[in-house]
Protein backbone atom coordinates (compact mmCIF):
# COMPACT_ATOMS: atom_id res chain seq x y z
CA UNK A 1 0.00 0.00 0.00
CA UNK A 2 1.62 3.50 -0.79
CA UNK A 3 1.87 6.61 1.29
CA UNK A 4 -0.76 9.23 0.80
CA UNK A 5 0.07 11.56 -2.02
CA UNK A 6 0.95 14.41 0.41
CA UNK A 7 3.40 12.58 1.88
CA UNK A 8 5.32 12.37 -1.09
CA UNK A 9 5.10 15.80 -1.91
CA UNK A 10 7.18 17.34 1.20
CA UNK A 11 10.80 17.29 1.46
CA UNK A 12 12.69 16.69 4.80
CA UNK A 13 13.35 20.06 5.25
CA UNK A 14 9.87 20.71 5.41
CA UNK A 15 8.94 17.68 7.82
CA UNK A 16 11.90 18.62 9.89
CA UNK A 17 10.72 22.39 10.55
CA UNK A 18 6.87 21.39 10.79
CA UNK A 19 7.81 18.90 13.50
CA UNK A 20 10.01 22.23 15.39
CA UNK A 21 6.97 24.03 14.76
CA UNK A 22 4.53 21.25 16.76
CA UNK A 23 6.93 20.65 19.82
CA UNK A 24 7.13 24.52 20.06
CA UNK A 25 3.52 24.71 20.03
CA UNK A 26 2.42 21.80 22.49
CA UNK A 27 5.11 22.79 24.85
CA UNK A 28 3.55 26.60 24.50
CA UNK A 29 0.39 25.25 25.57
CA UNK A 30 1.35 23.16 28.04
CA UNK A 31 3.58 26.34 29.58
CA UNK A 32 1.26 28.69 29.20
CA UNK A 33 -1.35 26.56 31.39
CA UNK A 34 1.39 25.84 34.08
CA UNK A 35 1.66 28.95 34.90
CA UNK A 36 -1.90 29.26 35.15
CA UNK A 37 -1.97 26.61 37.75
CA UNK A 38 0.66 27.62 39.42
CA UNK A 39 -0.64 31.24 39.99
CA UNK A 40 -4.11 29.56 40.92
CA UNK A 41 -2.35 26.87 43.01
CA UNK A 42 -5.10 27.19 45.97
CA UNK A 43 -8.00 25.18 44.47
CA UNK A 44 -5.85 22.21 43.25
CA UNK A 45 -4.51 21.81 47.28
CA UNK A 46 -8.65 21.99 47.98
CA UNK A 47 -9.18 19.19 45.44
CA UNK A 48 -5.78 17.05 46.20
CA UNK A 49 -4.88 17.59 50.18
CA UNK A 50 -6.99 15.77 52.63
CA UNK A 51 -8.03 18.10 55.48
CA UNK A 52 -5.43 16.84 57.98
CA UNK A 53 -2.39 19.17 58.10
CA UNK A 54 0.39 17.84 55.88
CA UNK A 55 4.26 18.26 57.51
CA UNK A 56 6.35 20.32 55.34
CA UNK A 57 10.28 19.13 55.97
CA UNK A 58 12.16 21.58 54.25
CA UNK A 59 12.14 25.28 53.48
CA UNK A 60 11.15 24.57 49.30
CA UNK A 61 9.43 21.70 49.59
CA UNK A 62 6.27 23.47 49.56
CA UNK A 63 6.89 25.25 46.21
CA UNK A 64 8.19 22.12 44.49
CA UNK A 65 5.09 20.08 45.36
CA UNK A 66 3.10 22.57 43.60
CA UNK A 67 5.77 23.32 40.70
CA UNK A 68 4.61 19.22 40.12
CA UNK A 69 1.21 19.73 40.41
CA UNK A 70 1.01 22.18 38.04
CA UNK A 71 2.61 20.05 35.63
CA UNK A 72 0.53 17.38 35.55
CA UNK A 73 -2.65 19.26 35.72
CA UNK A 74 -1.22 21.32 32.79
CA UNK A 75 -0.06 18.34 30.81
CA UNK A 76 -3.70 16.56 31.75
CA UNK A 77 -5.92 20.15 30.81
CA UNK A 78 -4.04 20.67 27.91
CA UNK A 79 -4.19 17.11 26.53
CA UNK A 80 -6.97 18.13 24.03
CA UNK A 81 -4.75 20.78 22.51
CA UNK A 82 -1.31 19.54 21.88
CA UNK A 83 -3.23 16.38 21.02
CA UNK A 84 -4.44 17.88 18.57
CA UNK A 85 -1.15 19.63 17.10
CA UNK A 86 0.22 15.94 16.66
CA UNK A 87 -2.13 14.79 14.87
CA UNK A 88 -2.19 17.72 12.66
CA UNK A 89 1.84 16.79 12.14
CA UNK A 90 0.86 13.05 11.44
CA UNK A 91 -2.41 13.43 9.59
CA UNK A 92 -0.82 14.04 5.80
CA UNK A 93 1.12 10.52 6.03
CA UNK A 94 -2.80 8.91 7.13
CA UNK A 95 -5.14 7.60 4.82
CA UNK A 96 -8.92 9.21 4.89
CA UNK A 97 -9.87 5.91 7.01
CA UNK A 98 -7.46 6.13 9.32
CA UNK A 99 -7.33 10.23 9.74
CA UNK A 100 -11.48 9.70 10.71
CA UNK A 101 -11.18 7.53 13.43
CA UNK A 102 -8.05 9.53 15.42
CA UNK A 103 -9.88 12.39 16.91
CA UNK A 104 -12.71 10.55 17.99
CA UNK A 105 -10.09 7.98 19.36
CA UNK A 106 -8.63 10.88 20.96
CA UNK A 107 -11.66 12.83 22.47
CA UNK A 108 -12.82 9.05 23.95
CA UNK A 109 -9.07 8.78 25.55
CA UNK A 110 -9.53 12.46 26.70
CA UNK A 111 -12.66 12.14 28.30
CA UNK A 112 -12.30 8.12 29.44
CA UNK A 113 -9.28 9.47 31.39
CA UNK A 114 -10.48 12.03 32.99
CA UNK A 115 -13.58 10.16 34.46
CA UNK A 116 -10.70 7.89 35.79
CA UNK A 117 -9.20 11.06 37.14
CA UNK A 118 -12.42 12.38 38.55
CA UNK A 119 -13.30 9.16 40.03
CA UNK A 120 -9.51 9.18 41.61
CA UNK A 121 -9.92 12.77 43.27
CA UNK A 122 -13.73 12.58 44.00
CA UNK A 123 -13.99 9.00 45.76
CA UNK A 124 -10.87 6.52 45.89
CA UNK A 125 -8.55 9.48 47.66
CA UNK A 126 -10.86 10.54 49.95
CA UNK A 127 -11.61 7.30 50.73
CA UNK A 128 -7.88 5.65 51.04
CA UNK A 129 -7.20 8.36 53.07
CA UNK A 130 -9.64 8.27 55.70
CA UNK A 131 -8.69 4.34 55.56
CA UNK A 132 -4.74 5.03 56.18
CA UNK A 133 -5.52 7.66 59.08
CA UNK A 134 -8.10 4.86 60.86
CA UNK A 135 -5.31 2.11 60.12
CA UNK A 136 -2.07 4.78 60.99
CA UNK A 137 -4.02 5.87 63.97
CA UNK A 138 -3.65 2.41 65.82
CA UNK A 139 0.23 1.95 65.35
CA UNK A 140 1.41 6.00 66.35
CA UNK A 141 0.37 9.85 65.44
CA UNK A 142 -0.79 10.45 61.68
CA UNK A 143 2.54 13.37 60.24
CA UNK A 144 2.20 12.99 56.84
CA UNK A 145 5.16 14.57 55.00
CA UNK A 146 3.81 16.66 52.12
CA UNK A 147 6.37 15.05 49.17
CA UNK A 148 5.18 11.87 50.41
CA UNK A 149 1.55 12.47 50.27
CA UNK A 150 1.88 13.75 47.29
CA UNK A 151 3.82 10.90 45.45
CA UNK A 152 1.10 8.82 47.26
CA UNK A 153 -1.58 10.72 45.47
CA UNK A 154 -0.34 11.63 41.93
CA UNK A 155 0.44 8.19 42.01
CA UNK A 156 -2.81 6.97 42.58
CA UNK A 157 -4.78 9.14 40.51
CA UNK A 158 -2.86 8.94 37.65
CA UNK A 159 -2.98 5.00 37.62
CA UNK A 160 -6.79 5.43 37.70
CA UNK A 161 -6.94 7.41 34.96
CA UNK A 162 -4.46 4.60 32.99
CA UNK A 163 -6.72 1.69 33.64
CA UNK A 164 -10.30 4.04 31.98
CA UNK A 165 -7.84 4.45 29.25
CA UNK A 166 -7.76 0.45 28.39
CA UNK A 167 -11.38 1.51 28.21
CA UNK A 168 -11.01 3.36 25.62
CA UNK A 169 -8.04 1.44 23.76
CA UNK A 170 -11.09 -1.21 23.96
CA UNK A 171 -13.29 0.28 22.15
CA UNK A 172 -11.23 1.25 19.65
CA UNK A 173 -9.85 -2.38 19.13
CA UNK A 174 -13.82 -3.00 19.13
CA UNK A 175 -13.60 -0.79 15.88
CA UNK A 176 -11.24 -2.12 14.35
CA UNK A 177 -12.38 -5.32 14.17
CA UNK A 178 -9.00 -6.23 16.32
CA UNK A 179 -11.03 -7.89 18.54
CA UNK A 180 -14.56 -9.73 18.30
CA UNK A 181 -18.36 -9.72 19.56
CA UNK A 182 -17.42 -14.15 20.71
CA UNK A 183 -13.91 -13.28 22.02
CA UNK A 184 -15.46 -10.43 24.52
CA UNK A 185 -18.20 -12.73 25.54
CA UNK A 186 -16.22 -16.00 25.79
CA UNK A 187 -13.61 -13.98 28.13
CA UNK A 188 -16.18 -12.06 29.77
CA UNK A 189 -15.56 -14.18 33.67
CA UNK A 190 -11.85 -13.30 33.11
CA UNK A 191 -12.24 -9.52 32.09
CA UNK A 192 -14.10 -9.47 35.41
CA UNK A 193 -11.49 -11.14 37.55
CA UNK A 194 -8.78 -9.11 35.97
CA UNK A 195 -10.86 -5.39 36.56
CA UNK A 196 -10.65 -6.54 40.57
CA UNK A 197 -7.27 -7.74 40.17
CA UNK A 198 -6.14 -4.25 38.71
CA UNK A 199 -8.17 -2.66 41.38
CA UNK A 200 -6.44 -4.05 43.92
CA UNK A 201 -3.28 -3.47 42.64
CA UNK A 202 -3.92 0.32 42.13
CA UNK A 203 -5.89 0.83 45.42
CA UNK A 204 -4.88 1.32 48.56
CA UNK A 205 -5.76 -2.57 50.70
CA UNK A 206 -9.30 -1.74 51.64
CA UNK A 207 -12.28 -3.42 49.96
CA UNK A 208 -14.92 0.13 49.06
CA UNK A 209 -11.63 1.72 47.29
CA UNK A 210 -11.39 -1.15 44.98
CA UNK A 211 -14.93 -1.99 43.60
CA UNK A 212 -15.06 1.84 43.52
CA UNK A 213 -12.36 0.76 40.71
CA UNK A 214 -13.22 -2.45 39.44
CA UNK A 215 -17.12 -1.69 38.69
CA UNK A 216 -16.84 1.27 36.18
CA UNK A 217 -13.70 -1.26 34.54
CA UNK A 218 -16.50 -4.06 34.36
CA UNK A 219 -19.27 -1.40 32.83
CA UNK A 220 -16.72 -0.53 30.07
CA UNK A 221 -16.42 -4.05 29.54
CA UNK A 222 -20.46 -4.68 29.69
CA UNK A 223 -20.33 -1.67 27.09
CA UNK A 224 -18.12 -2.65 24.91
CA UNK A 225 -19.75 -5.95 24.01
CA UNK A 226 -22.81 -4.39 23.21
CA UNK A 227 -20.77 -1.86 20.83
CA UNK A 228 -19.69 -4.50 19.47
CA UNK A 229 -22.76 -6.27 18.76
CA UNK A 230 -24.31 -2.95 16.74
CA UNK A 231 -21.30 -3.03 14.82
CA UNK A 232 -22.14 -6.27 14.01
CA UNK A 233 -25.51 -5.31 12.99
Amino acid sequence: MSPPPEEELLPVSAHIKELRTTVIACLSTIGIIFFILLCFYKPLITLLFPEQTLVILSPIEGFTSMLRVAFWGALLISAPIWGYFCYKFFAPALYTQQRGIIIPFLALSFCCVMIGISIAIFAILPLANEYFLLFNSSLGDNLWSLEKYLDYSLLLILATGVAFELGALLFFAIHQGIIKNETLIHYRRHAIVASFILAALLTPPDVLTQILLAIPLCLFYEIGIIYSKIRIN
